[in-house]
């Protein structure tokens, strides 16, 4: 996750919260190694699929795997006990994935997905090249819109995001958390649908200040993702009710 922070007229650029970008120091695997990963990882039109996690701890070294999230720009993986999971607690219900980037999850569930695809702007493109980091491939069936505004026109019960950057206030110094400006106003979200679950990890959002509103998590060892601490990898779920 890339942050840009604006304050008193001077750009900050720094990299996401606590070590979200250590794969930056990881090894590249050999294409031959990457192109097995994704005959593992992705189906025959290029979109990541859901495996079962121990299938893919049992193929895949984690290093790799993180490694090969770091390429392809994945940040949590779909593993098929978190989709059922996620069937689980959204049935019934209208549901809208915001940040989706290549529409991982929402694929898999039938989901709208959306996305500001803010890395396709080239201000942007600009600082992750600089910085060594593949942007996200965004797919056609991926709507072009903020999270505000996805919630504003598509009226969901819930709202699901992996890896959700918050937003923050260019005018200040950014909280320990972390965040951008073209982040999302988590606070407003929850006011507008009855249910908001976001996919991470607690190392790396754990100090997210919707986090000091009442919520719960889910913790399981079938969660899989980018971050180099997967016990951390979790679901948190806000909720008006």
């Amino acid at each position: 996750m890339l942050f840009l922070f604006w304050h008193k007229g001077v750009v900050t650029l720094t990299v996401g919260g606590k070590n979200d970008l250590a794969v930056l120091n990881l090894h590249h695997p050999s294409i031959t190694r990457m192109r097995l990963m994704d005959k593992v990882l992705l189906d025959h039109n290029g979109h990541l699929t859901a495996r079962p996690a121990a299938m893919l701890k049992r193929k895949i070294d984690p290093d790799d795997l993180r490694a090969w999230c770091h390429i392809r720009g994945v940040y949590g993986l779909p593993t098929l006990e978190l989709v059922e999971c996620l069937c689980d607690l959204t049935k019934g219900a209208t549901v809208v994935e915001i940040g989706a980037g290549t529409g991982s999850f929402g694929r898999q569930l039938g989901w709208t997905m959306t996305d500001n695809k803010m890395q396709s702007w080239p201000e942007i493109q600009a600082y992750y090249t600089a910085l060594g980091q593949p942007t996200i491939q965004y797919p056609a069936d991926v709507l072009e819109m903020d999270a505000h505004k996805a919630v504003a026109e598509l009226k969901p019960d819930i709202v699901f995001g992996s890896w959700i950057t918050q937003w923050i206030d260019p005018e200040k110094p950014p909280p320990p958390g972390g965040g951008n400006m073209y982040g999302v106003k988590e606070e407003w979200l929850l006011d507008h649908v009855e249910t908001y679950i976001m996919y991470g990890n607690e190392r790396v959002h754990g100090e997210k200040l919707l986090l000091q509103r009442p919520h719960r998590i889910i913790k399981a060892p079938w969660m899989l993702s980018r971050a180099l601490n997967p016990t951390g990898n979790c679901l948190y779920i806000w909720s008006r009710k």
